[in-house]
């Protein structure tokens, strides 16, 4: 449609946008974090990655979860899962957490912690390896 047009500024302009849109964007990408899909060692796993992951296999399926951010994604498949301090008045049988994770307070006794958002129910120790604790009712 353009390049019968009676405007030949709108034909020249026609083509050239897409490729300048193109390498506009190529540039700009340097800059993103989507650069970082190219190094190989994004795709490395280090002792945290190893740590989750034993803390990931010690929560059974089907289980009721009260995690935080961390691990939620990787829990969602196959169990159900809750905000940590989002399910108040509902035990769940597991909690987990990463005690790295920022809280406001550091947590010292992650079993008191637990025990704390659900006074119901009585948490003991699965799993601890780094900064990530497993707990069972």
């Amino acid at each position: 449609r353009s390049r019968g047009s009676h405007r030949p500024w709108l034909a020249s302009y026609a083509k050239v946008v897409v490729p300048v849109s193109v390498a506009i964007a190529v540039a700009m990408t340097q800059h993103l974090p989507l650069r970082d899909l190219l190094r190989p060692d994004t795709y490395s796993t280090d002792a945290r990655t190893d740590m989750a992951r034993a803390a990931l296999k010690a929560i059974p399926a089907g289980a009721r979860v009260e995690t935080d951010i961390t691990l939620m994604a990787h829990l969602t498949s196959d169990r159900t899962v809750y905000w940590i301090g989002g399910a108040p008045g509902t035990a769940p049988d597991i909690v987990a957490i990463n005690l790295d994770f920022g809280w406001s307070r550091p947590i010292q006794d992650p079993v008191a912690y637990a025990e704390q958002l659900h006074p119901e129910a009585r948490y003991q120790l699965k799993h601890r390896g780094g900064s990530f604790v497993v707990m069972e009712r």
